[in-house]
């Protein structure tokens, strides 16, 4: 939202994938970013009451999702990764449990793993518990 909005911009990359970029915040997301302020000093994540969150986060188990095949192998399109490995991480991802991946050193464990480890469809929204009992979300 930040880049569709023009608040930030893609200075540079460390590799080819998204998760590489380095940003620059644009004159336009200062101004933004300055109005909010203005508003509410408060910066962080958003609490949320404990039956929101519990709510947000049964929403969005794995356990409800089914992944199919056209959408794994759109997830990894970027990495070089053969059928039978595709074929494998599906139903693995699918499982909504934990994957141990294995294999010697440099063979795209840990690219795997990051790459895995975010919702496909991009709609992944985490909330923060507030123990404090406030059922708004006003400014803290």
């Amino acid at each position: 939202m930040l880049r569709r909005e023009h608040f930030v911009e893609v200075k540079g990359a460390g590799g080819y994938a998204k998760e590489t970029y380095k940003f620059n915040v644009t004159g336009q997301g200062k101004v933004r970013g300055t109005e909010l302020l203005e508003i509410c000093r408060y910066v962080g994540p958003a609490p949320v009451p404990l039956d929101v969150y519990k709510k947000m986060v049964e929403l969005q188990t794995i356990k409800n999702i089914v992944v199919v095949e056209a959408v794994v192998k759109k997830a990894f399109s970027h990495l070089i990764i053969s059928d039978g490995l595709l074929k494998m991480l599906g139903p693995a991802i699918s499982s909504g449990k934990a994957i141990f991946i294995y294999g010697p050193p440099g063979n795209g464990k840990t690219t795997i793993a990051e790459n895995n480890r975010e919702d496909p469809s991009g709609n992944g929204f985490y909330p923060l518990f507030d123990n404090r009992g406030r059922a708004d979300n006003s400014c803290i």
